[in-house]
């Protein structure tokens, strides 16, 4: 799989969940434990212009759409609609967490980023 890199060579992860406490705890982590990453915070609605304006590589948000099925390689749909459930896509495989948890998300961004 072809990884898009950033200047200092990390991998381009979007996150547009809900809620923006998740959000911003979810990115504070990410900043602190893979300082590497080329992270993008995004409000939900601005999901799609995100996609076609940053491909990222991996997209963390509440609501999976064409955009993010088509043109994000790997995904997490966390709580959809407020499920007590969240949905991962890697290389072509889906997988179902009733309570994901921070560090499966860390798994799945190093997975993607080929460090895991």
């Amino acid at each position: 799989m072809e990884r898009s890199r950033h200047r200092n060579g990390g991998l381009r992860v979007l996150l547009a969940n809900e809620p923006r406490s998740y959000r911003e705890s979810i990115a504070a982590v990410f900043r602190q434990l893979r300082p590497e990453l080329d992270l993008e915070v995004a409000e939900p609605e601005d999901l799609e212009s995100c996609i076609s304006s940053y491909s990222p590589d991996v997209a963390i948000c509440s609501r999976i759409t064409d955009e993010v099925r088509d043109r994000v390689p790997v995904w997490v749909e966390l709580y959809p609609g407020h499920a007590a459930h969240s949905v991962a896509f890697e290389r072509g495989r889906m997988t179902e967490f009733a309570d994901i948890q921070l560090g499966d998300l860390l798994s799945i961004v190093d997975r993607a980023s080929g460090s895991a």
